[in-house]
Parts: C-alpha cells; sequence; structure tokens
C-alpha cells in the first residue's frame, strides 16, 4: 500500500529538488545568471502542479569576489548542508558547473543509485539542457570580424571547468578563429574564471604581455564587465581601442557604458524546459534526453563598436520581428499564433497556450472594432491584456512588439477604407501601451519604496533585540507585512557521526504550532504543508557551526527578499547567543564572586579566634612582666613586644579583608576615628625589624 501511495503521490504532484554549484546570494541580491534559471523553474513547476525544493546558496562575505559555496545535499568542505537531496525528492536539477570533484562525485552517486537527474549547463555525465555555446561564440567572433578585427583575444571560464561550459566556449573559439584564418596566439588566452575580479586580472595579464590586439571575446558577462574597468583604468577606451563582446546578456552588461554587447542565454527557458522534462520524465516514464540545445542570439549595442545604445539595440529588437507570414485563408489564427511566437519567450507569467489566447482575444478585438468603426472592443481588450501582464510581473513594454506586427498586418487584414481607421487604433496603441509601461513603473517604484521601508523597520527592530524569542516574534509579525507568508528556521542536531542527522524546526510565521524534531532528510514535515495544493519552498543555510547550524525556509515567491532577511535573521540570532552566552558569563562571574566572599568571610573569623587569643596573650605577658618588676632578658621581652605588634596588624588585615567581603554585599561600615600616623610608623620599624 505504501509502495501505491509513493507512485500515485510521485505521478500526481511530484517533488522536484533544485541546487546550484554556487551560492544564489552573494550575499544581499540574488545572482542574476542563477535567477531567470530559478524563475523558469518556479514557472514550470506552478504550470505543471509539482512541488519544488530550491537549494539558495549564502555568499559567506559581502566581496565581490567572494568563495564559490553552495547550498549543498551532503556534509562536505565549503558547502553548507540543506535537506534537499535524493531522499526527499522525486528528481534532481543539477546546475552546472559544480567547481569541486567531490561534489561531481557525490552527484554521479546519485545517478548511478537510480535516482534522476538532469544537469542545466554542460559539464557532467548525464541528461543535459544546455545553450548552444558554438552557435553563440561563433556569432560573436564574426561580428568582430565584420568590424574588421584580426588581433583579438579571449577570456575564458575556469580551468576546473573544461568539460563544461568553459571548455565548450574555449574550443569554440579555436575553432572559429581556424574557420576565419586567424591566428591564435596563446598569450591573448587567459582564463577570468567567470567572475568580476577574474576578468578585471585577466585583462591585467593581456596588456602586460605587451602582445598587440584589439578586440576581446569574454566568456560571460561578468568577466567582460571585470575587463572593461580594467581597461578605464589603464586609460583606454572601449570600443575605440579595445572592442569588447560578452556571453549571457546579464542586466549589468545592459547598464553598463558603453552598453555591452553580449550573446544572449535564454536563462528562464533552460529553468521550464529543465522542470518539464523532469516531470514529463517522473510522471510519464519519458527517458530524459541525454542533450537538448537551446538556441542563443547576438544582441549588438555599443561594446563592440556599433552605435547601438541599449534603448535603440531594444527598439531595433522590437522592430526587428520576423513571423512566418499568415496566409489570407486563415489570417487571423495564422496571426496569433505568429504573434504568441514573438511574445511567449517574454512572457514569464504566462504559459505558452495563455499567450496564444491573449493574441487570439486582442486580434480578434482588433478586427472587430475596425469593421463596426467602434474603438471600445479593442481598447478594452488591450487594457485587460495589458493589465493582466502587470499582474503576472511581465512587461508591458513587450507588447509594442504586438503592436508593430498588427501595424504590418493591416494591408492585408482590412480594405483601403478601413486601413486610416486601423493606423490610428494601432497609434492610440502605443500611446496606452506607453503609459500602461508608465503606471507599472510607478506601481513598481512604489512598492519597492514600501518593501524598503518594512526591511527597515524588520532591521531596526533586530538590531536591538538579545532575546531570541523575541526574535521569533518580530519576525512573526513583520513579515506578514512583506507578503512573506511562510517562515521556518530550523537549526541541526548530531546523531554519532551524522552532524545533520536532526533538526529542531519551528514555523516562525504560524506560532500556534509547535517546535517539532524531524530528521533532517525527512524535510519538510508533511503536517505543515498544504493536501490539496503544490507547495514551493526555498531553502537557505544559516551560518554557523554544531548546533548553530541551519537553515531558513521561506515559501518561493519572493527570491529577490530572502537574501537580505536572512542576513539579519543569521546577524540577530548571532546576538542573542553573544548576549546569551555573556549573560550566562556574568551570571556565574557573580555566584563566583559571592562563593570568594562567603569563602574569605568563613576564612578570616576561622582566623581571628587564634589570633586574638595570641593578642591577648601577648598582652598579658607583656602586662605582668612590667607589674612584676621581674624583667626577662630583653631579647624575650622585645620578641614578645614583636608578637603583640604583628599580631594586632595581622588583625587589622583581616578585618579589611572582612570590609572588603561586606563592600561586595553592599554592607561595607566607615568608622571616623583620629589616626596616629606616628604610632603606625612604629609599627612598620618595629616590623622591618
Amino acid at each position: 500500500m505504501h509502495t501505491i501511495a509513493a507512485t500515485t503521490q510521485r505521478r500526481r504532484r511530484p517533488t522536484v529538488g533544485v541546487i546550484a554549484g554556487w551560492q544564489f546570494y552573494g550575499t544581499m541580491l540574488t545572482m542574476s545568471y542563477l535567477s531567470p534559471i530559478y524563475q523558469g523553474i518556479r514557472q514550470a513547476a506552478y504550470d505543471l502542479g509539482c512541488n519544488l525544493l530550491l537549494a539558495c546558496g549564502m555568499g559567506p562575505s559581502g566581496q565581490i569576489n567572494e568563495p564559490l559555496r553552495p547550498a549543498w545535499f551532503d556534509v562536505i568542505e565549503d558547502t553548507d548542508f540543506v535537506p534537499v537531496g535524493p531522499w526527499n525528492t522525486h528528481g534532481l536539477i543539477i546546475i552546472n558547473p559544480l567547481q569541486r570533484p567531490e561534489r561531481s562525485q557525490a552527484v554521479q552517486a546519485t545517478r548511478a543509485s537510480g535516482h534522476p537527474v538532469i544537469f542545466v549547463g554542460s559539464g557532467e555525465r548525464g541528461p543535459t539542457i544546455v545553450a548552444d555555446n558554438v552557435g553563440g561564440i561563433y556569432a560573436a567572433l564574426r561580428h568582430i570580424v565584420e568590424h574588421g578585427h584580426r588581433q583579438i583575444a579571449f577570456i575564458a571560464g575556469s580551468q576546473t571547468d573544461l568539460e563544461g561550459d568553459s571548455g565548450d566556449r574555449l574550443r569554440a573559439f579555436q575553432a572559429a578563429m581556424v574557420e576565419f584564418g586567424l591566428p591564435i596566439d596563446p598569450r591573448l588566452i587567459v582564463f577570468g574564471r567567470h567572475v568580476f575580479t577574474g576578468g578585471y586580472e585577466a585583462m591585467h595579464r593581456l596588456l602586460a604581455t605587451g602582445v598587440p590586439f584589439t578586440a576581446v571575446l569574454a566568456s560571460n558577462d561578468e568577466s567582460a564587465i571585470g575587463a572593461i574597468t580594467a581597461l578605464r583604468e589603464a586609460g583606454k577606451q572601449v570600443p575605440h581601442d579595445i572592442a569588447i563582446i560578452g556571453f549571457d546578456d546579464r542586466i549589468e552588461g545592459l547598464l553598463q557604458e558603453p552598453a555591452l554587447t553580449t550573446v544572449r542565454i535564454p536563462l528562464f527557458k533552460l529553468g521550464y524546459q529543465a522542470l518539464e522534462l523532469m516531470v514529463r520524465h517522473i510522471r510519464e516514464r519519458e527517458p530524459l534526453p541525454e542533450l537538448v540545445q537551446v538556441p542563443t542570439r547576438l544582441i549588438v549595442r555599443e561594446s563592440c563598436g556599433c552605435s547601438q545604445s541599449a534603448v535603440l539595440a531594444d527598439t531595433l529588437e522590437m522592430i526587428a520581428h520576423h513571423p512566418t507570414e499568415p496566409t489570407v485563408t486563415n489570417l487571423p489564427a495564422q496571426a496569433a499564433q505568429a504573434m504568441s511566437t514573438m511574445l511567449a519567450p517574454k512572457m514569464h507569467g504566462f504559459t505558452a497556450s495563455e499567450v496564444s489566447r491573449l493574441c487570439q482575444q486582442l486580434i480578434t478585438a482588433f478586427r472587430q472594432s475596425v469593421q463596426s468603426a467602434r474603438s471600445v472592443a479593442f481598447r478594452t481588450e488591450l487594457a485587460q491584456v495589458l493589465k493582466q501582464v502587470a499582474a503576472a510581473g511581465d512587461d508591458t513594454h513587450d507588447w509594442q512588439i504586438a503592436i508593430s506586427f498588427l501595424r504590418d498586418l493591416v494591408p492585408r487584414m482590412f480594405d483601403p477604407t478601413l486601413q486610416p481607421l486601423a493606423f490610428e487604433l494601432l497609434d492610440e496603441a502605443r500611446v496606452t501601451t506607453s503609459a500602461a509601461m508608465r503606471w507599472q513603473y510607478w506601481q513598481y517604484f512604489n512598492r519597492q519604496q514600501q518593501t524598503n521601508n518594512r526591511v527597515g523597520r524588520l532591521t531596526a527592530r533586530l538590531l536591538h533585540t538579545l532575546a531570541e524569542s523575541d526574535i521569533y516574534e518580530i519576525l512573526a509579525h513583520h513579515l506578514p507585512e512583506l507578503n512573506i507568508p511562510l517562515l521556518w528556521i530550523g537549526f541541526f542536531e548530531a546523531e554519532d557521526s551524522d552532524s545533520v542527522a536532526w533538526c529542531r524546526l519551528r514555523a516562525v510565521t504560524a506560532s500556534q504550532q509547535p517546535v517539532v524534531r524531524i530528521r533532517s532528510r525527512a524535510f519538510p514535515p508533511r503536517q505543515w504543508l498544504p493536501t490539496r495544493q503544490s507547495f514551493q519552498l526555498a531553502l537557505i543555510p544559516l551560518g554557523g557551526t554544531g548546533s548553530e547550524a541551519g537553515f531558513v525556509t521561506f515559501d518561493a515567491s519572493r527570491l529577490d527578499l530572502y537574501g537580505t532577511i536572512t542576513q539579519q535573521i543569521n546577524a540577530a540570532l548571532n546576538t542573542a547567543r553573544l548576549y546569551r552566552a555573556a549573560s550566562e558569563g556574568q551570571r556565574l562571574a557573580e555566584e563566583a564572586n559571592q562563593l570568594k566572599s562567603r569563602f574569605l568571610s568563613m576564612v578570616s573569623h576561622e582566623l581571628q579566634t587564634p589570633l586574638n587569643l595570641i593578642v591577648g596573650m601577648s598582652d598579658l605577658l607583656l602586662r605582668e612582666i612590667t607589674q612584676s618588676g621581674n624583667p626577662l632578658p630583653s631579647s624575650i621581652r622585645d620578641d614578645l613586644k614583636r608578637i603583640y605588634a604583628n599580631a594586632r596588624h595581622l588583625g587589622r588585615l583581616i578585618s579589611d579583608v572582612l570590609d572588603l567581603a561586606s563592600s561586595d554585599a553592599g554592607q561595607l561600615r566607615l568608622n571616623c576615628e583620629i589616626v596616629d600616623l606616628g604610632e603606625v610608623m612604629r609599627v612598620v620599624a618595629d616590623a622591618g625589624r
């Protein structure tokens, strides 16, 4: 029965885990390469109705060159364990490169055990979905050559990733150079590790060689941006002195001055398709393909030498559509299909069928308004479409593509007498779309302001909190204001040699739930999960060692915020631990001080009794000798005097100790008496003889 239930669950709502070979957060912001991949995976999971566990690593520092430290499913060096692995998923999506051989070995062992795994990016044995690295590098190099460049340098990725994307792009560069009849100078090939500082250092090494070059092709955008920074510091202008092309099409490149020409990888599509393939494999036993290549495309901007700003490049991309020409016999349906084909890759909040439906409705309303000479239907439908697009978080500006496409179809769609009205409606639609985009911007700006203010209030309260219980209360109060419905915090507990065998899990945003202790690899607890709908959870490590190591779990809807909030939680918990340790230390010190005072008081009283006897007896002897008239030898009499004086001195010292003990207890009594300094000095002199 258990096997049947598990099979039914797998086919109905399978759980897929996602793990990357480096951190998702670095540290306050999402790493932009992983972010669209995760978005694509999330959208596919929503569309297909499956569960999702996202392992989101947190960088150990705020430095731009911080080490790569992924959230991982095993306890190994330079990783942070989170409970996302083969034991609580039906399949895993692994994003390459994995950076270390021990990580690769762990994943391959998982594959060998029969657990389904699909890789995003090349570098590992097994089913893989990857961008067309060869086609992208070839297109970029051809563009550089068309600008007249012959001495071209290459900033490769990582030397530890020669079986992955780094190696694929390096070999593609070398092959394309040969095809174009250009010499390959080994001194002009350097490695930049696909990071900003790596690209920066690589460019300095290229300049230091003294080998002339006029263009650079970088294996990714981040190293290209680092190289541009190094060139600027060296007094070189891009592209006037040296042209540069990147690879990835990250948003940072779009915002560069000059804007970075790059090869676009459809990262959202990579993630979406990886999840889609995995779910089909789990539900329908469809074999995972060994290799799926997703096309890349050269995005021409300014850094290559073309005079296309980021704005102009975006405009040209919108108007340079080349759909299949629809036939007159079935013009509306084919036009809707062609429009959907152009828009679907940009509409991440909709399925392809939903985009197709929106296009059909828009074309139908457009035809109806033109033919009836009444613009209400088209205006209303366009407003509804733009409203839905904005609500889904997509860019309303992209629907300018639809308007341009409709404008091209007007001569084939309407009689000449109706065409002026059609063009007039489309001109109005452009203004409407621009207004919708402006409204969307103000909505975004307003939400960001509110979010910043609320995060600021949360931060301020956490900074002044010293008790762990207060931290949980503050989070439970403020997170709903940020539209964060779920936060669980777990701390690991060891069992034998397994340091993460168990975890104590607290549902912070559901304070009525008791703290549970579960097997870490049995996460998530079933009693906390929805029974009739799928879940998407993001797991982020909490820094610490031993009993302080743990993780936080959020609903995956606000990945952009969770890095900041996790840092605040981590800092607040560390402060609470330090305060608790300091308070415990103070308590122990106070107890030790009290024990010391009691000890001194007891010992002092024990010493005073024999001392009083010595003082009294020596005083009696001295008086008796003086009164009897039978003097003792002077040496004996002097010894008795010293015994008497030193005993009294020691008695006063013991009294001082008792006074100090009384002072610690807040009971010190001060007596105002006349002090005979001569007597004091005589005692000192006698004691020193």
